[in-house]
């Protein structure tokens, strides 16, 4: 999703938003294992947006219960920042909604038309 675009523009909403690089340094992204930023979203209950929504995968359906996560994913990593952005900021009052309100763990696509939850189903 970028260190910039994305974040830049939720914050521009009044969100405070953590990104890898800010929470874990320049490189973040090449040696932060998934399940570090997972525990560590689970621990401070913030809620994760992604550019992979085949991060389940990588959790694994246990860790996804036991961290009991709230996920947002862009369901293709290949979207234009421009795209992403409008997708994010268009869905995010929803975004915030679910997050704040469903049971968690929830993993959510966002798309162009809107969220479609893709598990649990």
């Amino acid at each position: 999703m970028g260190r910039y675009g994305v974040p830049n523009a939720v914050r521009a909403y009044g969100h405070v938003v953590h990104t890898l690089w800010s929470v874990y340094g320049d490189g973040a992204e090449l040696f932060v294992d998934d399940l570090v930023w997972a525990e560590d979203a689970h621990r401070q209950s913030w809620v994760v947006l992604t550019g992979d929504a085949s991060i389940r995968r990588y959790l694994g359906d246990d860790r996804m219960y036991e961290y009991r996560l709230s996920i947002f994913a862009l369901p293709r990593n290949n979207l234009r920042g421009a795209e992403q952005i409008h997708r994010i900021v268009s869905n995010l009052d929803d975004i915030v909604r679910i997050a704040n309100e469903s049971p968690r763990p929830h993993l959510y696509g966002i798309y162009a038309d809107g969220l479609r939850q893709l598990w649990p189903r």
